[in-house]
């Protein structure tokens, strides 16, 4: 039996009001589905965080750099599949995820006006298995799906900590 696995990237993009845009709880649901659009994948596995990126010694902007973390697990059960949705987000070109994205988020607000500046290459990641006792195949897949979403949180948060450092780091120099 294959492991889940959980494909993460990063997309910059550029907004109206980026403050309210990145805790606006409907435009992370629009963008996690813009996600799960172009990578052809069920939204339920797509998970995203978002943050604005500050310049030092400015004072909060109506425009702004948002930085998109996201992670999608892929349950064991159809791991085989992770190289086609991993293809699909690798190939997406910048005008097609901001078409994406830019769609769903007008049916949130239209002030927002996104534009996906720069998407990083999407990677994958292996998640073991959470117990090597077995008793049911439901209870294999209940637990191995709770660990990747554990794991694609931890995942998240830790790129989204890394990106949002070396970000401020390049402004400091």
């Amino acid at each position: 039996m294959s492991n889940a696995m959980v494909i993460s990237g990063g997309l910059w993009l550029f907004v109206q009001a980026g403050e309210t845009f990145s805790v606006d709880y409907m435009v992370k649901e629009s963008i996690e589905a813009s996600i799960a659009k172009v990578a052809e994948c069920p939204e339920v596995w797509v998970k995203a965080t978002l943050g604005v990126a500050r310049r030092l010694f400015s004072s909060a902007s109506s425009l702004g750099n948002v930085k998109v973390i996201y992670s999608i697990t892929v349950p064991a059960e159809d791991a085989h599949s992770v190289n086609i949705y991993h293809s699909k987000l690798k190939t997406a070109s910048l005008d097609r995820w901001s078409i994406t994205i830019s769609e769903a988020v007008a049916k949130v607000s239209e002030m927002y006006q996104p534009t996906v500046t720069s998407a990083d290459l999407p990677e994958i990641h292996g998640l073991s298995s959470a117990s090597s006792q077995t008793t049911t195949p439901e209870s294999d897949r209940a637990m191995a799906v709770a660990e990747a979403r554990e794991s694609s949180v931890g995942i998240t948060v830790f790129l989204m900590l890394i990106s949002l450092w070396t970000c401020g780091h390049h402004e400091e120099n």
